[in-house]
């Protein structure tokens, strides 16, 4: 992908991102999780919990209330991992959030990203908060839709390219009680 292209991705990646944000706080998110894949040319968890962490200790805000749980123990001292399962553990397993779903989209736009690994680093994200599967399966859907899009194909080919990349967690979405 040549400079101007991922530029103009970029741009619209945000531009989407922020018409569907009625406050801010998923767009912010983004915006750290961008920073961090930028500057670390990759997913680095502790990079992007620490990112977190400095905002969430500043001005957070429409973070939800998983992600406020969990960064309120990160900074009591406990790790994050262990702080996402503990919160995951004490709500009875209720993390199914679609917190990382909104803040993922950024891992799409680097080419350092294979789409092999696209599902699987969408997840890693996710647990960074969300303990629950579904949270890691909705953000790797995203994630794989927001690729294709950026990749000029159309709505519904990308949603078949992400249905047989994620075949389970399609299944899961189609599921779902809304």
């Amino acid at each position: 992908m040549t400079q101007a292209n991922f530029e103009q991705n970029r741009a619209s990646l945000f531009e989407g991102l922020a018409r569907g944000d009625q406050y801010g706080g998923p767009l912010t998110m983004a915006r750290i999780l961008y920073d961090s894949l930028e500057a670390n040319q990759g997913l680095d968890q502790e990079d992007i919990a620490a990112r977190y962490l400095a905002w969430w200790r500043t001005d957070a805000f429409d973070t939800g209330p998983v992600f406020d749980a969990v960064f309120q123990k990160i900074d009591e001292g406990i790790p994050y991992a262990k702080a996402a399962q503990d919160v995951h553990d004490q709500i009875n397993g209720a993390t199914a959030g679609c917190n990382p779903a909104h803040r993922i989209a950024p891992l799409a736009l680097f080419d350092f990203v294979s789409i092999q690994d696209l599902g699987k680093l969408a997840r890693t994200e996710a647990r960074i908060t969300h303990w629950h599967p579904i949270a890691g399966d909705m953000a790797a859907i995203m994630a794989y839709l927001c690729r294709f899009l950026l990749d000029g194909y159309t709505w519904d080919d990308a949603k078949l390219m992400t249905q047989s990349m994620e075949p389970k967690a399609w299944k899961a979405l189609e599921q779902a009680n809304v």
